[in-house]
């Protein structure tokens, strides 16, 4: 690191910690309302239902080509 660059860096930080008022001064947080336990039965989904009863082993058998097609996007794209 140049000096320079230290000299930028020391100084952006004095003048941020100045500004906010030091580091313990800080404006206390406005109370929270607290969330409905439940929500009016009118607003809830519904369960998902499924027309195809072999909708599972249908997936089983696709995950497979699932996890290539996003191990081959992984390598092309140097993706961890």
């Amino acid at each position: 690191m140049t000096p320079a660059r230290s000299r930028l860096i020391l100084a952006f930080s004095i003048v941020s910690f100045a500004g906010s008022g030091g580091a313990l001064a800080q404006a206390p947080r406005p109370a929270r309302k607290a969330a409905p336990a439940t929500r009016p039965a009118a607003d809830r989904t519904p369960p998902a239902r499924f027309a195809d009863p072999d909708r599972a082993t249908k997936l089983a058998r696709a995950l497979p080509e699932i996890d290539k097609a996003f191990l081959n996007f992984a390598q092309a794209s140097n993706v961890p």
